[in-house]
């Protein structure tokens, strides 16, 4: 394998890791979730730790800003919820 080559590789793992489709359908999977606004929807967000997770790709993918506009209408989403205790939660990440 010549350099080039390996340059090529590099790089296409280097997209592959920005750009990351699997992150934004969580994303917006999440953000589906969200909407339908069911008690046990958002008692399943809370418990398994969703925010965490939006926040750590806000700091581990600062360049995606398509991921990032994704989970800032995460957060719209769950500051609109009438739950208190998704409101609560997202305040003591």
């Amino acid at each position: 394998m010549n350099q080039l080559q390996s340059y090529r590789e590099w790089q296409h793992n280097q997209k592959q890791q920005i750009c990351g489709v699997q992150r934004q359908i969580f994303v917006d999977i999440v953000n589906e979730l969200l909407i339908i606004n069911d008690s046990e929807v958002i008692e399943a967000v809370v418990k398994n730790n969703t925010i965490q997770v939006l926040l750590e790709y806000l700091i581990r993918f600062p360049w995606n800003n398509l991921l990032h506009v994704g989970i800032e209408i995460c957060f719209i989403n769950m500051l609109n919820n009438k739950n208190t205790a998704l409101i609560d939660h997202i305040f003591k990440v």
